[in-house]
């Protein structure tokens, strides 16, 4: 759960796809799954 929340973060902030996956250690296609399961919610990271 950790890598998720690391993952908004990174996006919230203004990174690309490819650094936040980069910085995660994870494919860009994860990363985009895991951003538009977080779109899609409605949600806010604060």
């Amino acid at each position: 759960m950790s890598k998720i929340r690391k993952i908004i973060r990174m996006y919230t902030s203004g990174r690309s796809i490819m650094s936040i996956a980069a910085q995660a250690d994870t494919s860009r296609n994860t990363v985009k799954k895991y951003l538009a399961s977080f779109k899609d919610s409605g949600f806010t990271f604060e």
